[in-house]
């Protein structure tokens, strides 16, 4: 039951996580270039080219020019990679649910597997006492013996073997 539980509360945690990523993508998307910093550039008594993200001192009498510079690769985000994004999200997500369910269905196989052998072990042993034994009794509420009959004792015996074979595989 707690398996179950956990199921339900990874889904809901994934719905979330995959909001909160396309509202993050969202809000990323929305922000200013925060990397793009003004850029001078301008030439010293000597001829050097300089650039800087601040100019020099107004005191230095040479010609300043503000400079743009562009991304030679700028992200390219679109509604076409954010919904790429998302289904791929959804498939891990189903992978993950997948891989949760095959590990209960094992659990389930190996805990019926355990209780098979224990099955199989326990009729083996009462088969074998039923063999090795001539009479059979049981006791009344008043204490005294009801012997079983060769019929019952037959039947029991039948009944033990078909239980080693459903359990005994």
């Amino acid at each position: 039951m707690s398996n179950v539980l956990m199921d339900k509360k990874s889904k809901f945690t994934g719905s979330f996580m995959l909001i909160g990523f396309i509202l993050s993508l969202g809000l990323l998307l929305s922000l200013p270039n925060v990397g793009s910093a003004e850029t001078y550039t301008w030439k010293d008594e000597n001829g050097r080219v300089h650039f800087g993200d601040a100019p020099p001192d107004k005191e230095t009498g040479v010609s300043v020019k503000q400079i743009e510079i562009k991304e030679a690769n700028p992200p390219i985000v679109d509604a076409e990679v954010i919904k790429r994004r998302a289904k791929q999200y959804k498939l891990l997500e189903a992978y993950h649910e997948e891989s949760m369910e095959r590990k209960i269905v094992e659990e389930k196989q190996k805990k019926k597997a355990k209780r098979n052998k224990a099955a199989c072990i326990r009729a083996k042993d009462n088969l074998k006492h039923y063999e090795g034994r001539a009479v059979f009794y049981r006791l009344n509420e008043d204490g005294s013996r009801s012997y079983i009959s060769e019929e019952e004792k037959l039947k029991t015996r039948n009944r033990l073997r078909e239980k080693i074979k459903k359990n005994c595989k």
